[in-house]
């Protein structure tokens, strides 16, 4: 257990590097709270059998953006598996993104192959989702 605290407290340090705010996190649709106390308390819940633990991966969503609800957000959510080995890890290995304005949808957007250390900064997240004309389109041509 202290290998996997060790590794959570090493992707906190490495997200807050990258100009993301680690205090409201919700890992797996529940567990509101700071990043670390999200998946602290969803390992305890794992221990009691009442979640998978982390055989699976671990969706950790927050908002890189928040002015209101009538105003514009960005919701991303953090693809990470845990990686056992003689270190351990948390890696993230992708990330979907909301972008909706006065709670209305209106664009996703989707970064993938991603590692936690190509992962881009909040700030450059942001610039990605909120200016499309960034976004390379299979179907469509801005």
């Amino acid at each position: 257990m202290e290998r996997i605290e060790k590794a959570l407290k090493n992707l906190v340090d490495e997200l807050e590097g990258k100009g993301y705010d680690t205090k409201a996190f919700q890992t797996n649709a529940c567990y509101s709270e700071t990043l670390e106390k999200s998946v602290k308390q969803y390992l305890y819940d794992s221990l009691l059998g009442l979640e998978d633990g982390l055989k699976e991966e671990l969706r950790l969503a927050t908002y890189l953006k928040f002015e209101g609800d009538d105003k514009e957000s960005i919701c991303g959510c953090m693809f990470v598996k845990y990686e056992p080995g003689i270190i351990g890890k948390f890696e993230i290995y992708g990330m979907n993104l909301v972008y909706r304005n006065a709670g209305i949808w209106i664009r996703n957007v989707e970064l993938k192959n991603l590692t936690t250390a190509t992962l881009p900064t909040c700030e450059e997240v942001i610039q990605k989702v909120e200016n499309p004309r960034n976004i390379k389109s299979k179907r469509f041509k801005f």
